[in-house]
């Protein structure tokens, strides 16, 4: 009688779970998870640096680092808790290309008059 009893219950969770894994499963989680992540770091650089203006925060695309414009056409990088700031340019050493000039000119591809 207590194997019945056991097996009521496996099926009874098996009832719950089961629905749920299906909706967890359909939910784009991977996106919600980066837009989430992505504005949690956004607010934290603006909080870091109250008296700056910030135009703009962006994946820098280095892991770890986002990138942000503030002041005349000036790029920071920042951790996304916004405790670590690096000043100057940042260069990819595998295409010799400064990573900070190509972010610098892809901001003034998107202000407004500029093609978008």
């Amino acid at each position: 009688m207590m194997r019945l009893t056991s097996q009521r219950m496996g099926l009874s969770l098996l009832a719950v779970v089961l629905p749920l894994l299906v909706v967890f499963a359909l939910l784009p989680a991977p996106q919600w998870w980066a837009k989430h992540h992505n504005q949690r770091a956004e607010a934290n650089i603006r909080s870091a640096f109250p008296a700056t203006t910030i135009s703009r925060v962006w994946e820098s695309g280095i892991p770890g680092l986002y990138a942000f414009s503030a002041g005349d056409n000036n790029t920071f990088y920042a951790d996304p808790s916004g405790r670590y700031l690096v000043v100057g340019h940042i260069f990819d050493m595998q295409t010799i290309n400064d990573k900070t000039v190509q972010d610098r000119a892809g901001q003034q591809d998107n202000l407004p008059g500029n093609g978008s």
